[in-house]
Parts: structure tokens; sequence; C-alpha cells
């Protein structure tokens, strides 16, 4: 069997040979394994990647988690992109770094991992000193040297704690092998390090007693005596003090044998109550070492989580732990106690206290001496006592770790569903296993929060010990896992079922998911053998308030906040009343408490399982119609809150409204399509739709538009809906529509013109607007779309004008007009600015950018996309982002930044597909990022005068721009053909022959191209591409100059500066290409003056009532190409 790397379970564990098989060392400067052994691993964010994967022992690190890491300080503009860039470089020395669902992870054996699992070998009992001694050879200097100072300080911290243990168990194996000279030398290492460390000490002055050294034992407890009494002020513990006695005694004479000795050597501390792991405890370990944390600085912790999320196994896992350095640890389990009066009676009886009679208080055990003893077994430093499941018995089980606190120096585990209320208490919330769903909106969670690793990691493992050759689909699994909400029992109940089921019949009949989620394994508890047993304990401990509050909460499929608790509990208790009952759903688990850093407040999740359990138990109670209409009632409250604030001053708070309520509104909108309610459907779409407009999230709009017209289609639109039709027929029509069916998308637009067409309906300025520009758009000609935009830009509705604005300068940028496409953006930003419109001022400063970097203004992209990206903050609009940086950069190469550049462009030519956004949402896609960065290489190897280096560039970024088919459209195609033979025009006199075969190749190739679009009629040609490939044509023939063609290649010339051609690339800059050809056309036409000749070409130019019809003559003119001779 293979093991997972960080499973110390299945390693085996033999002697020097620890360290084989390492291939991340990362207790000291971090290395990789190499071709010839461990090699530096190069980068800093390389290594920061490496050790930050290594600490998660093969579970998966989240996007955002390791971007936190990577750049602590600052985030990147794209962190993801910037991630995804980091993660290509280190695969190059370390392929084991996997993609898995959510984020990354390492599949390959670290140091780390070989540390834990001689660690873990050892405390069963079969390590010895060798496998020991290799293992602390792992660390080859100080850990986290090379990483920044958070990250280090946590390598730092499992890496001592590994080392410590591996000490401490060395020094236990040295005595039990007899090497009491050994174990001597050991301890003393420990205490020397450490002066107060009790088990160092005890195990020193046993190698000392077996060794006859009775005075120097005795020395060594005085000295950690009085270490203890100066550091801690506290005295010895019983382990200590019973070698002492021994010491005192005599009872390890001298002249005993070694191995005598050892074998009277008593093991340290005592267990009460600890069950053995069944198997592998997965995706805990960060949550056992914050509990872990949280016990060194409080007398009381409680972990708290709703049933069947996995309390007991932590807690008995973090009692294996204390066990190996603790005097006594005592597992107390208070499932089956009935009352609180009974909880005295069970913790007495499982310290081995007799005499003792029901009660809750410590001072009331029967007889003094029984008291005492009670206190004496918890009374050591170190103690540990666990209470598991104290939710129903809370009364007792607080006043008993009350008590304990009070009278002794024990520290006390508890596990409930509700917190023990004591002041001494620290609480830590146990997450649900791996992500908690889509994503969207203020979600809770903790190390596993935003992925699903651990989840998966956990079905997979107890799938295949189910049945091993079951066949696990990840996709599959993922949404499994992210059905059943990250509960472990859930997870483990659902990975029981493949021993008769596949995966995907599992995932199919999980709708009913406490049917299907039972356990026949006896070694369970009863009630958690069924998941609904589970959460029916917890149910039958609310009050009756609580249980109407939760099922009726229970429609809503994401977390909320109070006032739609207010609204959907539909409870005349006032806003005190309903925090009482929902504060008591929190302390019983039944909802979990996350942050709404957008909302400044809080909001309440419930888990799924749950949810399911409150959705029957609203059916029973004949509310669910009840409910659905205050539901209803909330959605359009909502509606008449924030629809009018989504655009002007209050545009991001009521942005950030909707997104936290996004899936619940979604699932109100489905419903009442199912239902055919046009009254909630219509104006809950136009929320969602406006929003979705506002996010760029067009996919959705446009699937989930399609689906509103088509039950507006089916019935009549009286005037009360006028407005909300028109929103979905919007939606019906829309491009993006078109593309996915033109027959569904024309009806939805001829609706639209009818609604139009209607004297008895009044529409918003804005929705009439919209609906214009559609209809105009399918069934107009350019001239019209031209004049509708210009009377609206006259509109009385400021967010008409602004947004007319913006079209008619994208219409101007088209025609070759680009210092009217900049006033009338000038205009559009000036009307945002007025009314604080975020959203327009953030389009209006992208356009500018936009516009700069086609000018050839490389100063005025990176002042402009300065402003746009601050006016985008709030609106989580990662691919605009990304389209700005790939204006930056090439704007920064244009300024000669060349070497700063370079790496970053490097990057951008590796970026992965994996991680991409729906294609309907998607403006950036990874291709595009790759077509950028060869493209961005390509101006800095012409900067660098490596003419040849460019154009093989330009040669990938066309080919990449080639692979993403009708998504790059042929105006792409024409613009990176003239791309790639710009350079080639510019730094040639006269073509090799060698070259003239390819030349001419190319040349004909965007002239075709060309002539295509010109041929397919004016409204779809975009000029400045068109002038775009002008410019590099007129170059090409002024280069090769063939016969009688010096003319045409001065009106080509003169034509790309009428159409406003393109000048985003530093080879398509026009002075560049006029400069070139005034100096190569001597050469082609000896008796001509190129500045005369070039100004009459200008003037005939400017003549033209046409340019694209003489472009076109120009163009169908022959030859192109020259025979060498």
């Amino acid at each position: 069997m293979t093991a997972r790397p960080g499973d110390p379970a299945e390693d085996v564990v033999g002697g020097p040979e620890v360290a084989d098989g390492v291939d991340v060392a990362v207790l000291g400067p971090v290395m990789v394994r190499g071709e010839h052994g461990l090699v530096p691993l190069r980068g800093a964010r390389s290594t920061t990647l490496v050790v930050a994967l290594a600490l998660r022992s093969g579970r998966a690190a989240g996007v955002q988690a390791l971007t936190d890491e990577l750049w602590p300080d600052a985030l990147p503009e794209a962190p993801r992109a910037a991630l995804q860039n980091v993660v290509s470089r280190a695969r190059r020395e370390v392929p084991a770094i996997r993609s898995v669902p959510g984020g990354y992870a390492l599949a390959a054996r670290t140091d780390l991992d070989a540390a834990r699992a001689v660690l873990h070998a050892a405390r069963r009992g079969d390590a010895g000193s060798a496998a020991l001694r290799a293992a602390l050879t792992l660390w080859r200097g100080d850990p986290g040297a090379d990483v920044s100072a958070g990250l280090a300080g946590e390598l730092r911290a499992e890496g001592s704690r590994l080392r410590a243990g591996l000490e401490h168990a060395l020094l236990a194996a040295l005595l039990a092998e007899g090497d009491l000279a050994g174990a001597a030398a050991a301890g003393e290492g420990l205490l020397e390090a450490s002066p107060t460390d009790e088990a160092a000490a005890a195990g020193l002055m046993r190698a000392l007693l077996g060794r006859g050294l009775v005075a120097d034992a005795l020395r060594v407890f005085a000295t950690l005596r009085e270490s203890l009494a100066d550091e801690l002020g506290v005295g010895p513990g019983p382990e200590v003090r019973a070698v002492h006695e021994q010491c005192l005694r005599a009872d390890a004479p001298a002249t005993a044998t070694a191995g005598a000795a050892a074998s009277r050597v008593p093991r340290p501390g005592r267990a009460v109550g600890l069950r053995e792991a069944p198997n592998a405890l997965v995706g805990r370990s960060g949550d056992v070492a914050r509990v872990e944390s949280l016990m060194t600085t409080a007398r009381v912790v409680t972990v708290l989580g709703p049933g069947g999320i996995g309390k007991t196994r932590l807690a008995q896992e973090v009692a294996h732990r204390a066990a190996a350095g603790s005097p006594l640890v005592a597992v107390v389990e208070l499932a089956s106690v009935r009352t609180s009066d009974d909880v005295g009676l069970v913790i007495a009886s499982a310290l081995g206290v007799r005499d003792v009679r029901a009660t809750t208080r410590l001072s009331e055990v029967t007889g003094p001496d029984a008291r005492g003893r009670v206190l004496e077994r918890l009374a050591e430093p170190g103690t540990v006592l666990v209470l598991d499941n104290c939710e129903h018995v809370l009364e007792g089980a607080s006043a008993w770790a009350a008590d304990v606190v009070a009278g002794t120096r024990a520290t006390v585990l508890a596990t409930s569903r509700a917190s023990l209320g004591l002041a001494a208490e620290a609480v830590y919330p146990l997450p649900p296993l791996g992500g908690l769903g889509s994503g969207r909106g203020p979600r809770g969670g903790g190390a596993g929060s935003g992925d699903t690793g651990a989840a998966v990691e956990l079905f997979e493992a107890r799938a295949r010990a189910a049945r091993p050759g079951v066949d696990l689909p990840e996709d599959v699994v993922v949404r499994l896992c992210r059905r059943l909400d990250g509960l472990p029992l859930a997870i483990e109940l659902a990975a029981a079922r493949v021993r008769s089921l596949s995966v995907a019949e599992v995932e199919r009949r999980i709708a009913s998911s406490f049917a299907l989620l039972t356990s026949t394994d006896r070694s369970v508890p009863e009630r958690h053998r069924t998941l609904h047993a589970v959460i029916a304990w917890s149910w039958d401990l609310l009050d009756d308030g609580e249980q109407r509050l939760l099922r009726r909460l229970a429609v809503l499929p994401d977390s909320f906040g109070l006032d739609v608790a207010l609204a959907v509990g539909d409870e005349d208790t006032g806003e005190v009343g309903m925090l009482d009952t929902l504060d008591g759903l929190v302390r019983q688990s039944m909802l979990m408490v996350v942050e709404d850093p957008a909302g400044g407040g809080v909001r309440y999740r419930m888990l799924e399982t749950v949810r399911e359990f409150a959705v029957q138990e609203l059916a029973a109670a004949g509310e669910q119609s009840a409910t659905d209409a205050a539901v209803d009632r909330w959605a359009l409250a909502l509606v008449g809150e924030t629809l009018g604030r989504l655009s002007g001053s209050g545009q991001v708070a009521a942005l950030h409204r909707v997104e936290a309520e996004q899936d619940n509104l979604l699932h109100v909108l489905h419903r009442v399509q199912r239902n055919g309610d046009l009254d909630v459907l219509g104006p809950l779409f136009a929320l969602l739709a406006r929003f979705w407009m506002l996010r760029w999230t067009f996919g959705e709009l446009t699937s989930v538009g399609r689906a509103v017209a088509l039950a507006f289609a089916g019935r009549p639109v009286t005037p009360a809906r006028a407005e909300w039709a028109a929103w979905a027929f919007l939606a019906g029509g829309s491009p993006l529509a078109f593309v996915e069916g033109t027959s569904g998308a024309l009806r939805s637009i001829a609706r639209l013109r009818r609604l139009l067409a209607r004297t008895d309906v009044h529409l918003g300025a804005a929705t009439r607007a919209y609906a214009e520009l559609a209809v105009v758009a399918v069934r107009g000609t350019a001239e019209e779309v031209a004049g509708l935009v210009e009377r609206l830009r006259g509109s009385d509705d400021w967010n008409v004008a602004m947004v007319a604005n913006f079209f008619a300068s994208q219409l101007a940028e088209n025609r070759g007009r680009p210092a009217e496409a900049l006033r009338l953006a000038h205009r559009s930003l000036a009307l945002a600015t007025e009314h604080d419109d975020a959203w327009g001022r953030a389009m209006a400063a992208q356009s500018l950018a936009d516009l700069s970097s086609s000018t050839g203004d490389p100063a005025g992209v990176l002042r402009w996309a300065r402003i746009a990206r601050s006016s985008f903050e709030g609106f989580d609009t990662e691919q605009i982002q990304l389209q700005l940086g790939l204006l930056e950069t090439s704007a920064r190469v244009a300024l000669g930044e060349v070497e700063a550049v370079a790496p970053v462009l490097r990057q951008m030519v590796e970026t992965p597909d994996e991680g991409a956004v729906a294609e309907g949402d998607m403006i950036v896609s990874p291709s595009d990022r790759r077509t950028y960065g060869q493209v961005g290489l390509a101006q800095v190897a012409f900067a660098r005068g490596d003419d040849e280096e460019a154009v093989q560039r330009m040669d990938a970024a066309l080919a990449e721009v080639r692979t993403q088919g009708r998504r790059a459209g042929a105006h792409s195609l024409v613009l990176y053909e003239a791309g790639r033979l710009a350079p080639m025009a510019l730094g040639t006199e006269g073509v090799p022959d060698a070259e003239r075969a390819a030349w001419d190749r190319r040349v004909l190739s965007l002239r075709a191209r060309t002539l295509a679009g010109l041929r397919a009629g004016p409204q779809t040609v975009d000029r400045p591409v068109l002038g775009a490939a002008c410019l590099v044509l007129g170059s090409c023939l002024c280069a090769v100059a063939p016969a009688g063609r010096a003319d045409d290649a001065l009106v080509l010339l003169a034509l790309a500066e009428r159409l406003g051609s393109r000048q985003d690339w530093t080879f398509l800059a026009r002075e560049r290409h006029l400069t070139a050809a005034l100096g190569t056309l001597p050469d082609a036409v000896p008796a001509a003056d190129p500045g005369e000749r070039l100004e009459r070409a200008r003037a005939r130019v400017a003549d033209a009532p046409d340019p694209l019809a003489l472009a076109r003559e120009v163009l169908e003119r022959r030859p192109w190409t020259r025979t060498p001779g």
C-alpha cells in the first residue's frame, strides 16, 4: 500500500534510512530532490510556496491562504493569476505540486512527514533509538530562515514540536534499551535547552539511578525544583517526585544490570478513557494545533460544533497527544449521562474514586477522604480532564469544570454543542472540512474554508476502505462533499455506501440524505448511526421558539442577517427577542456565526444537513406556505430598498447588500418562476440583472434571463409588469443569448419592440434606454444606432446620459475618430464623478486607458488604469483587473521598463488553463494572458533590436489567438497578423532571398484577411484594426517595393492615419512606420521626393468620400510581391 505524504500511520520506520525518499526538505535551508540528490530551491516565492504546502502535509491549501503567505504585505493586482505564475515556476523544480479542487497540494514526501512518521512509530513502540537518532539528523539548520516571518514562525513552531517529541522519545527508547549512558546524555541535552522540563529530568534521574549515581540524580531533582519555583512558582510533579523517592530509598542499587534497571522504569503519566482510533484522522491537524495552543493559555477549552462534525474524534486526538507528556489524561464521556446531577458520579468513577454520590459539586462529594482523592487525581500541573458531549448536561458539566479550575491546576477540555459559559473558558468552533459551497457572500469556515481538499480526502479514504477498487471521479466527489457541507459524519456515512453503489449513484440518491446516510457499524454510538439521529439529538434541546425559527429559516440556502430573521421568522418578538432566539440557536450549534466585513456585522449560517432536517420539520408543522409568503415579502422589500441605489452615491453599499443575499434571492426567484408568480419574479430578476451587469457576470444574467423571458412570454404583460418584463426580454435578447440560441433571442427582441411601442405602459428612463439600444442593435443600421446613442446623450436622466456617452465613445473609436472618442469618454467620466457613480467612473477610466493604448500614449494608459482600479474597488471584478494589468504591462514596455517587465511577461506566457471562470463571464482567459505575454516579449525583443525573436513571439501569439476560435473574432486575427509582420517591415531594407517565401506568404495572408473583412460590409469593419493592417501592408510595399507600387504604399500609410490605426504595440507606432517608409522610398523611386509624395497621398486620402472603398481599391491591386532578381 502506498502511503499518502504526511500520513505517519502508513510509513515504515526502521533506522537511518528514515531520510531516504525525502523529496522536499524544509528543516533548514529549503531543498528539493534533483537529479543528483537534494539541491537548494531557487526563488523566494517558490520557496515560500513549497514551505506553505509542506506544512499542510499533503492536504490542500486554498488560493486565498497561499496568496496571503506569498504576499503578506500587499496582494498583487491579480492574486490568482500571480499565484498560478508562482506555481508554474516552482513546478519546474517540484513537479509534485498538484492542482486540487480549490487550491494546491504537495504530493511529495517531506522531512516533516518523515519526522512525524518516526515520532508516531515511537509512540506505538515501533521505532527504536536508531530510527529516532536518524530522524533528528533531518534538521540541517534553522528552519524558516529563507521565508517570511509569519511562515517562518509556523515552520519553527512545528519543527520545535516535532524535535522535542523526538528527543523525548529518544530518551525513553534509550532507557528501554538499557543504554543508560546514552539516556543520560539525552536527558542532559533536553534540560540544558529547557531547565523546567520535568519529563527530561525524570528520564535523566532514572538513567543516573540505574548507573548507581544516586547523588547526581538527587542534584538533578534539586536543580529542577529550584528552576520550577523561580520560573513557574510550582513544585515538581508526581512523576519526578516518584523517581526522587526511589533515589532516597536507593531502590535501584548500582549492581543492578542495565536491563533490570530499564525494566523497572515506569511509563510517563497515566491515561484514562483513551480510545484507539479506528483509522487516520483526516484534515484536522490545524484544528488540533489550535486547540493545543488554546490549552496553553486557557484553563477550560470547549470545542463547539453541531453533531457529526468530529468534536469527539478531535478531543481524543488531543488527549492522545497530551498523554505523552502529562501525568494524567482522563477522558470522561457524558453522552449516556441523563441529568446534570450524575456528572460528578461519572467523573469520580472514571478517576477511580469510590464512595461518592450523585452531585454536581466537588464540595459535596461524600467524605473528606473521597473528595481529597478526586482532587489528588487532578492536582498535578499538566493534568488534562476531557469532558466529552456536555450539551445536554450543561449545568453539571459547567459546575464541575469551574470547581476543577478553582481547586486544581488541571486543564479541562470539553466538547459540546453549546459553551459552558465560564469566565475561564475559551471556545473553539470546529469548522466543517473543506469548502462550504459556491463562495458567494460572507462565508464561515476555519482551516479548510474555501476548498474541499480535506473533505475529498476523507471521502476517498473511507470509500477505498469500504471497496478498494472503487472508481472515484473527482468532480462527483467534490460535489458530493460540498452537498454534505464538509460534515465528517455525513461524509463517512456516504462513503460507506460505495460498498454497494457507485459514487454517482450515491450522489443521485443523496437528495434525501437522512434516508441514505445510515451506518451498521456496531462500534458507532447509537446516536451517530444515522444523520437524522445526530441532528434530532440537538433539535430536542431547543425550546419551541427556537425550533419554529430554525425550521422557517431553513428555506434560505445561504447565510442571513438579523433583518432577514425578523422578516422570515414572522415573530412579533422584536429585535431583542429575535437576538435571544438566534443566540440560543448559535449556542446549540444549530447556527454558525460568520463575519460580514462588507456589511459591518455578522450573518448566520446553517449547515446543509441541519437545513434538510429543519425543512422536514417545516413540512410536518404545515408552515411551508406561510414561510414562503414571508420570504417573498422580504425579497420584495429588498428590491425596493436597493434597486434604485444601484447607481449613484449608494451604489457600492447596495451592491454589497445584494451580493450578500444573492443565493437567497436566486432561490426565491427559481421557486416563484416554477409557481408562475410574475409579480415577485419580475422585480427580483430586475434587481439581480442590474447586479450581474455591475459584476460583469453576463453568463448568469443570460442563462437566468432566458428562463425568465420565457415565463413572461406566455402571460399578458400588464402596465404594472411592463418594467419587469422589459428587463426579462432585455436579458433574453442579449448578445450572449444570441450565441446560445438565435431564435429565442430574436423572439425576446420582438417582444421588447412591441412593448416599447405600447402607449399604455411607462418604463423608467434607464430601462427604456437599454431596451431601445437592444432593439436597434439587432434591427437597425449603424447610422440608426449612432443616431439613437446621440439622442440618449442629451437625456435629462444623468445615468442614461452617462451610459450613452460611454457607448458613443466606443462607436467613435471604432470609426477611427480617437479624438472624439476621448472627448466623449471624458464626458461620461464627468457625469459619473458628479453623481458619485463608482461603476460609471471605473468604466470611463478603463475606456480612457484603452484609448490611450490604441493612440500610443503609454503614460496615459498607466494614469487612467490607476483611476479605473481605484474606482473598481468593491465590485470584485477580477477579470477587468486582469484586463487593466495587460494594458499596463504593454505600456511599461513602451516606456522602456523592459528589464522590469520581462519576468512578468514570461510568467504570463506560462499561465495554465486551470482555474478559468465560466466562458460567459470571461473577459480575460488564460489564453489571453499567454497571448499578451508573447506580445509583450515580442516588444521586449524589438526594443533590444532582436527582430527575429520579435517575429517568433508574434508567431506564438497569433497561434494562441487561433486556438480561441470564434471567441477571438476576425478583427483579432487581422490585428495579430499585422503585428507579426510589423517587426519585419520595420527592420528590413531588403528582404533576403532566403526569407522571401515566408515573407510573401505572410503579406498575402494579411492582405486576403483584410480584404475579406472589407467585402463583408462597412458595418462589420473595425476601422482602427483596418488602419493597423493598412499601416503594416504599406510598410511592406515600401520594404519590398514591387514595380509601380510606391504611391499605393504611401496611400496605405495615409489611410492608417485617417482610420486611427491601433498603436497598442511599439512596432505598430505610426511614426516609426512613416520614418521607415520615407527612408526606404528613395531606393524604390530614386527620382521622387518622399515628403512631397507622402503629402500628395495624404491629400488623396483626405478627399476620398469613403476611405473603406479606397482601402479596398488599393488592396485589390497587384502585385504584392517581387520576384528575386
